[in-house]
């Protein structure tokens, strides 16, 4: 029960980073994303008349407050829906942007699943093989122990 909460603080983590970095870029589009995430025009003059002449904050709080209508769906479908919305707006740069943001996520989340000894081991193996041990060293090492006896 714990990794459930643990994987959901952190996924709600990753939703409010992504819409500050997303949010506030969809400028002049925002009506038009809005529209294709299902929002209606109401909807999105109630974010506009609550931050009047933020359009920065205006596209953070619609994708906040859509996601939190669509709390019951899938992770996926979520993000399969912003990305749609974004294509749909002509709006690829952000849809790339939401693309690598999920991967970097995923790959975290199942870095994290790794055991503890999986990590290490390869961890291990990553590391550089230390130098061979040069045999002209070793004669030097000797001598020097002959001389201070």
């Amino acid at each position: 029960m714990k990794h459930t909460e643990k994987t959901s603080f952190h996924t709600d983590q990753w939703w409010g980073k992504l819409s500050i970095e997303i949010g506030g870029k969809l400028g002049t589009d925002f009506d038009t994303i809005g529209i294709h995430l299902g929002v209606d025009n109401a909807a999105l003059k109630d974010i506009k008349s609550s931050y009047p002449g933020a359009a920065k904050q205006w596209g953070k709080e619609l994708l906040i407050e859509w996601r939190q209508e669509h709390a019951d769906w899938t992770h996926e479908k979520q993000i399969t829906t912003l990305q749609n919305a974004l294509e749909d707006s002509g709006r690829n740069d952000l849809k790339v942007k939401v693309e690598k943001a999920e991967a970097k996520r995923v790959a975290a989340q199942e870095q994290a699943k790794q055991p503890k000894e999986d990590q290490g081991a390869k961890d291990e193996l990553d590391l550089p093989s230390p130098p061979a041990e040069n045999p002209k060293d070793a004669q030097l090492e000797a001598r020097l122990k002959k001389l201070k006896s």
